[in-house]
């Protein structure tokens, strides 16, 4: 599993996953996710749920993030189920954004 988020253009091509292939769990039977939004060389561009596949706290203290956790997205092409293991980074701007941010107030 990656430690670091480094562009290869060699090796995986992402961009043959269709948009919108879900995210799942390798191993748990969870909401899904993510979505796949699009993809080039081995990096790839997703909506999710950063509470399930990072360390980050969402806003309710629901989160089952564990640093062992694995995901996969799964698509059909020529008649065939295609898996690719994938991992979430957060960038640092955002990291770095979410906790200079002041804390809500729940409505």
């Amino acid at each position: 599993m990656p430690t670091e988020l480094a562009y290869r253009d060699h090796g995986v091509d992402t961009s043959v996953i269709p948009r919108e292939a879900k995210i799942e769990s390798c191993s748990k039977r969870a909401r899904n996710p993510g979505k796949w939004l699009s993809g080039i060389g081995n990096v790839g561009l997703a909506l999710c749920r950063l509470e399930t596949l990072t360390d980050l706290a969402g806003p309710l203290p629901t989160s089952s993030y564990q640093p062992t956790d694995e995901f996969k997205v799964e698509w059909t092409a020529d008649d065939a189920t295609n898996s690719l293991k994938v991992k979430a980074f957060v960038p640092d701007w955002l990291r770095q954004s979410l906790e200079a941010a002041p804390p809500q107030n729940a409505t």
